[in-house]
Parts: structure tokens; C-alpha cells; sequence
């Protein structure tokens, strides 16, 4: 009798089987390095200011040019790649962890609970995202944990759903009615037995919604809301550069590398979303 196949396994070897997904993986995993290890390759320090070379355009010395006031612009790009990963990774997880709660309860309880716990998402799926952002934002004051938290807390409506959906699917299932019939207890049926079965659906939006909320982050750091000096993300350094642009001096590195390392990382974890999405897949083909 052949051995059942582990699905994380299965998934896992699909996933290297894309070309496409496997090099994003690979590319976000350079820059998450060469972001946390910058200082150790790098002979400028993030905030080190040199007015003679203030201004200056790509060369050997600086690959990215320099700022209005001597700052090497590679340093700080990639630096500010830190604080763009730990707001979408971040934000991600708090999103994860209310929508995957809410839509256990809604889809394990039925009934008139999750009817009026889903009609709620529904409600709260009308409201302008960014908006609320924004009134948090000005209204309890600008800091990066509050960032964190509010990002989060708008982003959390397509996991309940999805969330919602597999429960009502698995609380049905064999294995869940077995582990009833013997007695035990709800809190342990959903963090046991659901939620590992949940891992790979909940995994595939995890990795659509960081560049998601890395996007609401750079746009709020463009309208002056989102990262705040000293500190620096690839929005807060478009914002600089866009603000140096005039037509006189058009110091066009300012706003080009940030942006384009921005366009790379969105692009790459929008192909391993994709890749994920298709290694759970289970119309996938397996070996």
C-alpha cells in the first residue's frame, strides 16, 4: 500500500517547478539580505552627510548618486528597504491574525453569528481603506507601531472570507467529527486540526497582501504620513526625490532607484504569490 504524500511536500516541489516563482523567491530573498546587511559591505553610513558631494549623480563612489545634502543614495535605498519589508511583514501578520480569528469563529459557529459577522465584513468592504488609514494616522499621531497596527487592521477582510469558506468546508469533515465524538474541546478542534489545514490558502494571501500594504505604506510616506525622518522607506525616499525635482536641477537618481528597487521587490512577490497559489492548488498535478 503506497504512503499518502505529504501536501506541504507535494506543494513545495510545484513551486520549485516554476521558473518564474522560484527566481522571485530567490530575488526577495537578495534583497531582505543586502537590506539587513547593508552596513557591513557599504563604506557610507545611512545618515553620514558630505555637502561637497551633495547633488552628485551615479559614479563608481556612489552608485545611486547622492542627496540634497551629501547622503549616498544606495545606503539609504537599501536601508530603506528594512522598513518597507518590516511594514509589509508585519501589518501582514497583524492582518492574518484578525481575519484568520474572525473567520474561524464566523465559519465554525454559523448561523446568525456569522451571518452578522460576514455582513459586517461587507459592510466594513465599503469603506475607503486608505482613508481610514489616514484619519488614525492623523488622529493618534504619526509612529511606526501605529503603522503597523492600522495597516493591519484594514487589510484583514479577504482572509476572513477565505478563512470563513474552509472552515465551513472542514467543520464537516472526518477527521474534525471524530476528534467531537471523543470530546474534545472546540479551542483545540480549530488550533489543531483547522488551522494546519488552513496554513496553505492563508499562506498564498499572506503574499498577496504584503505588497499590497507596502504600496499604502509608500503612499502614505508620499503624502507625509506613513515613515518620518530620521528613518527612511522606498516611499519616504520617492517623496524626497519627487520634492528635489524641479526644472532647473532635475536630480532624476533621487527618485528612479528607490522606485525602480520598490517595482522590483512588488513584482517579485506577486510572482510568489502567484507560485504559491498554484503549488496548493489541488487541480495541481502531482509526480
Amino acid at each position: 500500500m503506497s504512503r499518502p504524500r505529504d501536501p506541504w511536500r507535494l506543494a513545495l516541489r510545484r513551486f520549485a517547478r516554476n521558473r518564474a516563482a522560484l527566481a522571485a523567491a530567490l530575488l526577495l530573498l537578495l534583497v531582505a539580505v543586502s537590506a539587513l546587511t547593508v552596513q557591513w559591505f557599504s563604506p557610507w553610513g545611512v545618515a553620514e552627510q558630505n555637502l561637497e558631494i551633495a547633488r552628485q549623480g551615479p559614479s563608481r563612489a556612489h552608485p545611486f548618486g547622492t542627496d540634497e545634502i551629501g547622503r549616498d543614495l544606495f545606503t539609504r535605498t537599501l536601508h530603506g528597504g528594512r522598513i518597507s519589508l518590516a511594514v509589509g511583514l508585519v501589518a501582514t501578520l497583524v492582518s492574518l491574525l484578525i481575519g484568520t480569528t474572525w473567520g474561524l469563529i464566523a465559519g465554525w459557529r454559523g448561523g446568525r453569528l456569522d451571518e452578522l459577522m460576514m455582513r459586517l465584513v461587507d459592510l466594513l468592504y465599503g469603506l475607503p481603506f486608505l482613508f481610514v488609514v489616514v484619519l488614525l494616522v492623523a488622529w493618534f499621531g504619526q509612529s511606526l507601531l501605529l503603522l503597523f497596527i492600522a495597516l493591519g487592521a484594514v487589510q484583514w477582510l479577504t482572509t476572513s472570507r477565505i478563512v470563513r469558506a474552509e472552515t465551513r468546508r472542514l467543520r464537516d469533515a472526518e477527521f474534525v467529527l471524530a476528534a467531537r465524538s471523543i470530546g474534545v474541546p472546540v479551542p483545540m478542534i480549530l488550533v489543531r486540526h483547522l488551522l494546519p489545514n488552513l496554513a496553505g490558502p492563508v499562506l498564498v494571501v499572506a503574499t498577496l497582501t504584503v505588497p499590497a500594504v507596502m504600496l499604502e505604506e509608500a503612499f502614505l510616506s508620499f503624502l507625509g504620513l506613513g515613515v518620518q525622518p530620521p528613518m527612511a522607506s522606498w516611499g519616504s525616499l520617492a517623496a524626497e526625490g519627487a520634492s528635489a525635482i524641479n526644472p532647473v536641477d532635475s536630480m532624476w537618481w533621487l527618485i528612479v532607484f528607490p522606485g525602480a528597487l520598490f517595482a522590483i521587490t512588488l513584482l517579485a512577490l506577486n510572482f510568489v504569490g502567484d507560485g504559491l497559489r498554484d503549488a496548493f492548488d489541488p487541480r495541481s498535478s502531482v509526480e
